[in-house]
């Protein structure tokens, strides 16, 4: 037992030396990458972190002279010594005392020093240092142990089996995660031998791509896959889904060969198997979770440069990268590499490639892989170097117990009878303690109580929101701590009831704010009236805030849509609203000579470090005091960026990272003032429109958050156009700046009607403080008129219409007037516009065909394309339908629900080359919601179209079933699935075909 404890001693300390060196490569690394705006340079700095981090367990292990000890001190209950006081001495000698390793406090317990041999004798106090237990030889009385010696041993014990369950659950986790990478390892090589070659068109088209070195890489297509996928380490595989090699867009699938060529190429799995070998040993580290995102996303940055070469503009294959994100994909295979990517990093990646370096960004130069290689080296090596020394540190004084005379020689008896041993000392103290059941937090409690409460208050808010007798609604929902689910009393939400469509105006309107308080379990609820659940284009908007969180930014839902989603199964928004736990940001705002400003706007954008999805975190905002105090919220832990907006100085910004508490003064500044007009094409001037000036970056730490966040910049100035046409921006501090003329929207006005003349974005330098003069002028344009029609051809509304383009080079976007009741709408197009295209927008309850003219057949697709556009284009047409609804439900054949399944839907009917459908990386044309039940909802499924459904889960097969559904129609359909190994010759046969 003793050597094994000692093994465990060691291994122990291995880990804790090797975790802490870890964590110091992994944050420098981290904090070096982050503020390289290469990709490229980011990429192999995060290459070099993780490949000394794995170094780093070698290096710890190794004995060395050249190391920095960590005094490490044990605890007090280690060192306490117990004096023994014999009043006679005994007649026979003590038995030698005995000791057991163990752990204390994550240390291992020292060997037991030397007893004084069995013949000397003992004449007066005997002193003792005890690490465990003691075992005394036959001193007086039937119990001679000290008692805080056996309480001493049982804090040991207790320590002793913390340090083992952890060390075990560590081991628990490197086995289960060494476990994952195996089964990984075979299900690739099971998707490798279901697959089949490429067809020699696909292989033509790799060929253009890679060249010669195409020969290398094994290129097959499966039907079990919905995304490209690459892997790999000597002879690597690319492995397409059929639908996208039997899609007729070839752009396509060029961008998706591409893309997983420049991961081949750059033999990027390599890496990823060496990210995944990190993983093993550090799947607890939360740091590292932080590296391997950033490493995929650079790897994912410099493939995307690459393969938006292949298309005729990066505006293509951003567009492409669009349709990605709004797109459902299940996971990736691990161990690959491939094009998808959650929704918010794909468009993070959009905004990198739009406004990044293009392939320059996608090269690390001789010069810095050297440096970036010998600094990592030198870093990981002083890591390496750090040691724990650990040193027992006596806290309390020596305790002197006083024994009773011994007996020994009055009592015969007492000579013969056998002495205790360690063994029945242990014994004899577990016995002791009561066999209780382990005390259960107060978190763990309410887990447990909110688990088994969840099913009954979901039905209790579905019954709470129908509609009573008098035509009202109650709501009810609760607010919720983000980080454990407990509730939050005293939160104050805020309820903003809208119409989209005032009918007195055609446009946005607020016709009421309520405030509500959540109670001691957190609960709030708010009513509805009949005369606003009446209105058609109600519209819900909710805030939430607390003093000691981190606020929820306004959102809002159609309130139409949200009773008809309740219908299906799905509680509205508003029913859970969570907060994140934080720690408030204070200061003093003051002008260049000191004084106190008042009413100055701060704003803010943070997040949780636990937060997940899009969008991860929210906006936030406030203004000074009279003593040009502020205070404000962001989640902790957690990062963001604070920006102080003056209207006489120049706005600030700055990162948030872990800084709480009182930040001093900002002093502000002067910058540059820029005066001008607008114009229209004829040089009239134009007023009562917004000019907006936005800096192109709010300094390095701020834009490192907010590129990752996919977050605007906000440093600029906003201000209207006087009759004159004149404008001012006061106070800009020195950068490069765009500048947008757009409608002159009120708060809460989302869609204000589009101005008569167009502008393109100019670009305006400020380089000191000196004032500018700069005037803009609109461009000739021409003007597409469309419709929305029904079914019936009848006029109704619908969405405004996305339009973008290029041009002189320069990325354009614009978007319709706000369809009324007419159905009409209009786009102004600058003339020339090239590349232009529209997407057709609608709500997860509609579907869309379009038309250019009345005279023309209707096309399926969201997406038109209209090229070079020089000329007005009248009579476009879009019908938008209600669209039938189908409900997925999978089952095993006992009719249990199976879970994540992912439903598929195939038009059967063929379409022309114009039809621009979404193709989602499921296979899908649909997508799907999931339902609070487990059932998956369709949106914006076509009526009347012939269609064949199917589900799909890893391990289980299904037959595909085909229907028809009219618009508006609902219809249940149930999966029987079956495990594939119930029907090996029919799974065989399908990947055969």
């Amino acid at each position: 037992m003793s050597s094994f404890s000692m093994f465990l001693s060691e291994l122990a300390v291995w880990l804790l030396e090797a975790a802490l060196v870890s964590t110091l490569l992994l944050a420098v690394g981290y904090l070096i990458a982050t503020r390289c705006r290469n990709p490229a340079d980011r990429l192999r700095i995060l290459q070099w972190t993780l490949a000394m981090t794995l170094a780093a367990f070698v290096f710890t292990a190794s004995s060395s002279r050249l190391k920095i000890e960590i005094p490490v001190a044990q605890a007090s209950t280690q060192s306490q010594r117990t004096l023994v006081q014999s009043r006679s001495t005994p007649s026979s000698a003590p038995r030698a005392l005995t000791t057991e390793q163990g752990f204390v406090d994550g240390t291992a317990l020292n060997p037991q020093r030397d007893i004084p041999p069995a013949d000397s004798a003992i004449a007066g106090p005997v002193e003792v240092e005890s690490n465990h237990s003691i075992a005394e030889g036959p001193l007086s009385g039937p119990r001679a142990t000290a008692p805080s010696a056996a309480a001493t041993e049982g804090s040991i014990r207790w320590w002793f089996v913390v340090g083992i369950s952890l060390l075990a659950l560590y081991l628990s986790g490197v086995a289960f995660s060494g476990l994952r990478w195996f089964a990984a390892q075979i299900r690739l090589n099971h998707l490798l031998r279901c697959s089949q070659p490429v067809p020699s068109a696909v292989s033509d088209e790799f060929r253009g791509i890679a060249g010669e070195a195409a020969t290398d890489v094994r290129l097959r297509i499966s039907a079990h896959v919905c995304t490209p996928i690459t892997w790999g380490l000597w002879s690597p595989v690319i492995l397409l889904p059929a639908s996208v090699v039997g899609a007729p867009d070839r752009a396509t699938l060029r961008y998706f060969l591409a893309h997983e060529w420049s991961h081949v190429r750059r033999r990027d799995s390599w890496t990823w198997q060496m990210a995944i070998a990190t993983q093993c040993l550090l799947f607890y580290h939360p740091l590292y979770w932080i590296v391997r995102r950033e490493l995929l996303i650079s790897m994912d940055r410099i493939a995307d440069a690459e393969a938006a070469g292949q298309g005729d503009s990066s505006i293509d294959y951003a567009a492409f990268l669009v349709q990605l994100a709004r797109q459902r994909s299940g996971a990736i295979p691990q161990l690959t590499l491939g094009v998808s990517d959650k929704r918010s990093q794909l468009q993070q990646r959009v905004k990198h490639l739009l406004g990044g370096e293009g392939l320059a960004g996608t090269v690390c130069s001789r010069r810095r892989k050297l440096a970036i290689a010998s600094l990592a080296i030198l870093i990981g090596l002083a890591g390496a170097m750090i040691r724990f020394e650990t040193r027992a540190v006596a806290a309390d004084p020596p305790q002197e117990i006083e024994t009773q005379e011994s007996t020994s020689q009055d009592d015969p008896s007492q000579e013969d009878s056998p002495q205790p041993s360690v063994e029945d000392s242990e014994s004899e103290i577990a016995t002791e303690q009561p066999n209780s059941p382990p005390a259960m937090s107060p978190l763990e409690l309410f887990q447990q109580i909110s688990d088994a409460a969840e099913p009954a208050v979901g039905e209790l808010l579905k019954a709470s929101c129908q509609e009573r007798p008098d035509g009202s609604i109650l709501y009810v929902g609760f607010v919720r701590n983000a980080a454990n689910d407990l509730p939050i009393p005293g939160a104050t939400v805020k309820v903003h009831r809208k119409l989209s469509r005032d009918p007195k105006t055609g446009g946005w309107s607020t016709i009421e704010v309520t405030e509500h308080r959540s109670n001691a379990i957190g609960l709030y609820h708010f009513t509805l009236p009949p005369e606003q659940v009446a209105q058609s284009s109600l519209y819900i908007e909710v805030e939430a805030a607390h003093p000691n969180y981190a606020s929820k930014s306004r959102s809002g839902y159609s309130h139409t849509m949200i009773r008809k989603n309740l219908k299906m199964g799905e509680l509205p928004f508003y029913t859970e609203i969570r907060l994140w736990p934080g720690e408030p940001i204070e200061g003093t705002i003051v002008s260049p000579d000191g004084k106190p400003l008042e009413d100055v706007k701060v704003s803010m954008y943070a997040s949780s470090d636990q937060a997940s999805g899009f969008p991860a975190g929210s906006f936030d905002r406030t203004v000074t005091d009279a003593k040009g105090r502020f205070r404000i919220v962001p989640p902790t832990p957690g990062d963001g960026v604070l920006w102080i907006q003056p209207e006489q100085f120049s706005p600030q910004a700055h990162r948030i990272r872990d800084r709480r508490g009182d930040w001093g003064e900002f002093k502000l500044e002067s910058g540059s003032t820029t005066r001008g007009r607008v114009l229209d094409v004829d040089g009239d001037p134009v007023s009562g429109v917004r000019i907006s000036a936005r800096r192109q970056g709010d300094g390095d730490e701020a834009d490192e958050y907010l590129n990752s966040s996919r977050v605007a910049n906000q440093i600029g100035r906003e201000v209207v156009t006087s009759e004159t046409g004149e404008y001012e921006l006061t106070s800009l501090p020195v950068g490069d700046y765009r500048i947008r003329i757009e409608p002159n929207a009120k708060e809460g006005d989302y869609d204000p009607p589009p101005l008569e003349d167009v502008f393109v974005q100019q670009s305006l330098k400020i380089e000191n403080q000196e004032p500018q003069e700069f005037d803009i002028q609109a461009l000739p344009h021409v003007v597409l008129d469309g419709t929305y029609l029904d079914s019936n051809n009848q006029p109704r509304t619908g969405s405004e219409v996305m339009l973008f383009g290029r041009l002189d080079g320069e990325f354009y976007f614009t978007q319709s007037s706000s369809p009324g009741k007419d159905g009409k709408f209009q786009i102004r197009i600058p003339h020339g516009l090239k590349q232009t295209k529209m997407d057709l927008i609608t709500n997860e309850h509609s579907a869309l065909k379009w038309r250019m003219s009345r005279e023309q057949p209707l096309q399926r697709g969201r997406n038109v394309d209209l090229g070079l556009v020089e000329d007005d284009i009248t009579g476009f047409e879009v019908v938008r339908y209600t669209a039938p609804i189908l409900m997925v439900k999978a089952v095993d054949e006992s009719g249990k629900m199976i879970p994540d399944v992912v439903p598929i839907v195939t038009y059967t009917r063929d379409g022309d080359d114009r039809e621009g459908m979404v193709m989602y990386p499921t296979g899908s044309r649909v997508s799907f919601e999931k339902q609070n039940d487990g059932r998956h909802r369709s949106s914006q499924m076509l009526p009347d179209e012939p269609i064949e459904v199917t589900v799909k889960k890893d391990g289980y097969s299904t037959e595909p079933q085909r229907f028809t559904l009219g618009e508006g129609e609902i219809q249940d359909a149930e999966f029987v699935i079956k495990p594939v190994a119930d029907q090996p010759s029919k799974t065989q046969s399908d990947d055969e075909d």
